[in-house]
């Protein structure tokens, strides 16, 4: 795990150097899981040094996950998860199908979360 608030520099250097060993990295676009965060540019830094390939992942949970205590009515509850996994796209086919430039990564972490929401 990478301290998002200081991140030191060998643990950035190690993502980067497994991701292009060839190893995944899984990450949330806004830094965690919960909804509403701002988007994180960061995994555009990731794909940018390593060329790893981006696969959008989609997650949508229904039921009583949000719930603070955990108790037995709570734990004994089922909950819904259903995953969809769309088509892994580079960093390069994602500027280029939505047109936009080298030094926007906001925009790029933006459209990829429209492919997230697509899957």
């Amino acid at each position: 795990p990478i301290d998002r608030e200081y991140p030191e520099a060998e643990a950035l250097r190690e993502v980067v150097n497994r991701l292009r060993n060839g190893e995944w990295l899984s990450v949330f676009p806004q830094g965690g899981t919960t909804p509403g965060r701002p988007l994180m540019r960061g995994i555009v830094m990731f794909a940018r040094r390593s060329n790893a390939r981006f696969l959008p992942i989609n997650l949508q949970i229904t039921g009583p996950y949000a719930r603070p205590l955990l108790t037995w009515d709570y734990i004994l509850q089922r909950v819904r998860i259903v995953i969809s996994i769309g088509i892994p796209i580079t960093l390069d086919e994602i500027r280029a199908e939505y047109s936009i430039d080298r030094k926007d990564d906001e925009r790029v972490v933006e459209a990829l979360m429209e492919k997230i929401n697509e899957s």
